[in-house]
This record gives structure tokens, C-alpha cells and sequence, in this order.
């Protein structure tokens, strides 16, 4: 019997849809692994840390580096750097040299867990102004962006808010569209936490140290957001890679 004629394109729609379907099948597994993953009891239960790690790398946009193509010098890793982010997102330890501390004198542990906390050595200056950067370069496709502005430098704002400095402005001077006039600032912050209870939250609850972030920063900037009539968006990330709500609008 003669075959049935089918156009070219018929091979890749059935491709994508055999894709489709397993991914429609899969997700489910993925997340019923997942869950049983983090209430595991009995031998071998994994810590509170564990716990914190692997729900912080399972948040929004957590993984897109391992997909993003490196064509150009901001998307690229050097073969070191590679090694550092799989090992920091696997749970492996960092540093292998129980002698090294750090410039605040605290030994480092073996997690790096200490370097993503102390304020001491300009780690954190660094790291956060790398974050505004990108973010601001992004904005630009859309908006006029301004960064590192202080509130009274916008408009009239209460005294106890005058030295507040922002990140990211982004006004023309002309519309006042919310995706062309809003105010942001960013922040990075680590999951696993020195203090028992917040730790105890960020194992429980997904996306709890990025949500306490944006709280922190919504307290700071609220009146002064209020005060110039300008939203503002707290643009918070955990150092394993998942963003806040609030950045994904």
C-alpha cells in the first residue's frame, strides 16, 4: 500500500509534542522527589542546611546559568569559577584548608557559608554591586535608568529619608508608566543563616530568605516610595541563585 503523505513539518510538531507530554508526565515525579527529598526521615535525613540549599536551587531562574550560552564575556565562567558555582550548588565543600581564615579572623568552614554572611573584606560590596550592575543594564532596554541616586535628589521626601540611596531610578523625565518610572534596590542574601530559627524557616518554606529581603527593604524605602508617589521593587536574590517574588514581576 502506498504510504501516506505527511509534510516536512510534521516531524518536528510530533517532536515537540513527545516533549510535551514528557515533560507533562515527569513534572509531577520531579516534584513528588523533590518533597519526599526534604521530609525524609529515618537514616541519613539531610540537615537543615541541605534542606536550605536544595530549595533555594529549585527557586525561579536558580539554574538558568547552566542553560545560558556563553556568547559574549558577561555570560561566560571561567573553568575555575565552573567548578566553584557546581560545587557551591551541590552542597560540596569549598575549602579544603582548616587554616584559613578569614579577614575578620574567623576560621572559613568547609561550606563557604561564612563568606556569604561577614561584612568584613569588601566581599559583599563587590557581589552587590555586580548584581545592580546587571540588573541596570537589563532595565536599560526598557527605561532610562539611573543608578545610586539618593531620594532627596528626586523630589521631596521626609528628613529621616533624605540620605536613603537607591540603586536603580528609572525616569525620563517625561511618562510616569510603572515600567518606566520606578525606583529599586538590591540586595543579596544567604539562606543559610547563623541564627537557629532563621534557619529553621528557610528549610521549612521556599523563597523565605529572598521574601524576608524584600520585607527589610520594603521598611526601609516605603515612605519615601510614598512620599515621591514612585514604586519601588525590592530586587532580592538568594546566594544559590533563586530571585524574590518581587523580582519577577
Amino acid at each position: 500500500r502506498p504510504r501516506a503523505w505527511r509534510p516536512r513539518v510534521w516531524r518536528p510538531i510530533c517532536s515537540a509534542e513527545r516533549e510535551s507530554d514528557s515533560h507533562y508526565l515527569q513534572a509531577p515525579m520531579s516534584k513528588h522527589f523533590y518533597e519526599a527529598l526534604l521530609v525524609k526521615k529515618g537514616p541519613g535525613p539531610l540537615s537543615l542546611r541541605d534542606k536550605a540549599r536544595i530549595r533555594s536551587c529549585a527557586g525561579p531562574g536558580a539554574g538558568n546559568w547552566l542553560e545560558a550560552r556563553p556568547v559574549c564575556h558577561a555570560m561566560s565562567l571561567s573553568n575555575p569559577a565552573i567548578s566553584v558555582a557546581f560545587r557551591w550548588r551541590f552542597g560540596l565543600a569549598l575549602v579544603h584548608d582548616p587554616s584559613l581564615r578569614c579577614a575578620c579572623g574567623k576560621q572559613i568552614d568547609r561550606e563557604g557559608d561564612h563568606f556569604q554572611r561577614c561584612m568584613v573584606g569588601g566581599h559583599h560590596v563587590t557581589r552587590h554591586h555586580a548584581l545592580r550592575g546587571a540588573t541596570a543594564s537589563l532595565f536599560r532596554h526598557v527605561a532610562v535608568i539611573q543608578e545610586e541616586r539618593h531620594a532627596s535628589s528626586i523630589g521631596t521626601v521626609h528628613p529621616e529619608d533624605a540620605g536613603l540611596r537607591l540603586d536603580i531610578v528609572a525616569d525620563d523625565g517625561h511618562t510616569r508608566s510603572s515600567t518606566t518610572y520606578f525606583m529599586a534596590d538590591v540586595t543579596i542574601t544567604h539562606p543559610v543563616s547563623s541564627n537557629q530559627a532563621k534557619l529553621n524557616r528557610t528549610s521549612r518554606l521556599d523563597g523565605a530568605a529572598a521574601q524576608d529581603a524584600e520585607a527589610a527593604k520594603q521598611r526601609t524605602y516605603r515612605r519615601a516610595s510614598r512620599s515621591l508617589a514612585m514604586p519601588f521593587f525590592p530586587i532580592a536574590v538568594e546566594s544559590f541563585g533563586r530571585w524574590g517574588k518581587s523580582a519577577l514581576w
